[in-house]
Parts: C-alpha cells; structure tokens; sequence
C-alpha cells in the first residue's frame, strides 16, 4: 500500500512540475486582462488575436488602440533553474 501511495504521489508531482507553466501562462493573461478592464472608455481592448501570413501564424495575447497610440502586448513566460 506503501510503495503505491509513492508511486501515485511522484506521478503527482511530475505531472504538476510539466503542467506549470501553462497554468502560470493562462494565470496571467486573465490578471491582465481584468486590469485592462479597469481603463476609461477611451480604450478599446482586443484580445487573443490570430494572424496568418505565408502559411504561419502569431498569436497576440493584447492590442489595446486609445488616442495615445495602439499598444501591443505579449505576455510569455520564461522557465529556467539556476544552478
């Protein structure tokens, strides 16, 4: 019973080590996403763009156009370890 709670546990852990970053990834789209919300009506926000050219794509997370200029953002999230 020991050995299989272990077994289930280090499945556990691996699998949540891997899955991380995507979650860290989707975390933070929603927290700036809602922070844009909170921007006068002088701002218009569009989000998760897809463009396509030459048979490749971009995805753009933000553009938001006011009259101070149009702004892109592009969230990413770096994973590394120092050693």
């Amino acid at each position: 019973m020991g050995i299989v709670c272990l077994v289930v546990f280090l499945a556990l852990v691996i699998f949540l080590k891997l899955k991380m970053p995507m979650w860290k990834g989707k975390y933070s789209e929603r927290l700036v996403h809602k922070k844009m919300l909170q921007l006068s009506d002088e701002y218009t926000i569009f989000n998760n763009l897809l463009f396509e050219s030459n048979g490749r794509s971009t995805q753009i997370d933000h553009i938001v156009v006011s009259p101070y200029g149009v702004f892109v953002i592009w969230l990413f999230l770096w994973v590394f370890e120092l050693s």
